[in-house]
This record gives C-alpha cells, structure tokens and sequence, in this order.
C-alpha cells in the first residue's frame, strides 16, 4: 500500500524479488564453493546450512520490516479516522441537545482537540 511515507507497492515488490534473488544467488554462489571445496558430503551440508540459517533470517527481517511500516501507516490513519468520526459524532450529539449544555460540550471538545494536536514535551513516549 503506497502511503507516502515510502516507495509505492510496485517498487516494492521489485525490492523484494530483487532481495529474494540475491539471496538465491548467494546461496547458489555458496553451494558451487562447497561442492568445488568439500568433497564430502556432510561438510557442503554443514556449510550451506549456516549460510541458508542466515540469509533466510536476512530476508525474513527485511519482509518484516516493511510488513511493519505498513502496518503502522494503516494504523495511523484508522485512528486518525476514527478520531475525525468520533468527534464529528460528538458535534452532532451537542447540536442537538440543550443551548447551554451544548456550548459546554463543544467548549470541552475544543480543548480536547488543541490539547490533542500539542506536541508532547513531557518527554515520554
């Protein structure tokens, strides 16, 4: 999903493939050393072994962190969105409700809305 905040999905399905490949290749690379190196078989296994252990966890952390940020991104904006719904539903309800207890709930929303777009300087997360 492109949200702006990286390459769009097209590239990244590139980026992908292209890390895929490469691991691939590296393997590739690192079992045509071993046959050529080892003649026995238990060594070319040990060998690949390690270096498969480490590419897949490679590629796997890659997939990971871009899984993530796009998860984060959806995140976002369904809270952003649910909070713009959430407060248009709070305006509605005072409308139409009693005057004077109607400007003492929109007096309150707008002090949780300019409380809410303050950054934080408390200096926790």
């Amino acid at each position: 999903m492109a949200n702006g905040n990286g390459p769009p999905d097209w590239k990244r399905g590139i980026i992908g493939a292209v890390v895929v490949a490469a691991g691939l290749l590296a393997i590739g690379g690192v079992f045509a050393g071993t046959i050529v190196k080892f003649s026995d078989a238990k060594d070319v296994v040990a060998v690949l072994g390690a270096v498969t252990g480490v590419i897949g966890t490679v590629i796997t952390a890659f997939f990971g962190i871009h899984a993530t940020a796009a998860a984060s991104a959806d995140a976002s904006k369904t809270l952003s969105t649910a909070s713009r719904d959430s407060q248009d539903s709070a305006q509605t309800f005072a409308a139409n409700m009693n005057p004077d207890y109607a400007k003492a709930v929109l007096d309150d929303l707008q002090r949780r809305r300019l409380a809410a777009e303050r950054p934080d300087t408390s200096g926790s997360r």
